[in-house]
């Protein structure tokens, strides 16, 4: 890959978040003069997602999904995601693609669950890319397209995603195009940013080529089930039977 791997910056909207979710809580919780407060924040912010500011769409929606101040709603959550998608923020369309698939708050839909993941990629979200790679791997909701799942995987691992840059990875390994040793490296440098399927690929490959001993091997298959990877722990006990 010739473009560095970029971790996203996970505190888009993080001080407004934050407000709202003291808003919210005063709501319920606070003496009356801090309740109006809260009121008038809330209803700024969702004066302003009406106008168009479509990351206090995103905001409203976080706290109705995660259950932040008010009790979990996904249906009221898919609102506001949708008022977020339509004033062009990105990850409110993302959301609302993850919401189609999974049917939280709206209808189960793998077209309409394509549809705003594509919206979502084309502005430049992450995780849609390499959701959107996943599905035209497997031949969901996308014709099955391994030279078009490459691309999505590209541009999210470009975008910062680790699971984008682990399935170009993936792609150069299962494919036989000559790039192992470039799949390696990249699979060495995103295990190393903390993606426990990386490390689970890496130390598969090592072990299937001979390149490394058994210690070295645990080392990537423990770090792997530490991250989270099942056939990295399924790994590691199957290491641990081998040992003496």
């Amino acid at each position: 890959m010739s473009r560095p791997i970029r971790i996203q910056n996970k505190s888009r909207g993080k001080l407004t978040v934050c407000a709202l979710v003291v808003g919210a809580v005063l709501l319920t919780a606070g003496p009356v003069s801090a309740r109006d407060a809260a009121v008038s924040a809330l209803q700024s912010a969702e004066r302003s997602c009406a106008a168009g500011n479509g990351a206090q769409c995103l905001n409203l929606g976080d706290l109705r999904r995660d259950g932040r101040g008010y009790p979990r709603d996904y249906k009221e959550a898919a609102f506001w995601y949708a008022q977020g998608c339509a004033a062009g923020n990105a990850a409110s369309c993302a959301n609302l693609g993850f919401f189609h698939q999974a049917g939280l708050g709206v209808k189960i839909s793998l077209p309409s669950s394509v549809a705003y993941l594509k919206k979502a990629c084309t502005l430049k979200d992450a995780p849609a890319c390499a959701a959107l790679g996943r599905l035209a791997e497997k031949g969901q909701g996308l014709e099955l397209d391994e030279d078009y799942a490459l691309y999505l995987y590209k541009r999210a691992c470009r975008l910062g995603h680790l699971g984008g840059c682990t399935g170009v990875a993936r792609y150069y390994l299962d494919s036989g195009v000559g790039r192992s040793a470039e799949a390696a490296a990249l699979l060495d440098k995103v295990c190393l940013g903390g993606h426990g399927e990386a490390c689970n690929l890496l130390g598969s490959w090592y072990e299937q080529q001979g390149l490394s001993d058994a210690a070295q091997l645990g080392e990537l298959y423990a770090k792997a089930c530490r991250l989270h990877s099942l056939q990295g722990c399924v790994n590691q006990a199957r290491l641990n039977k081998k040992a003496p």
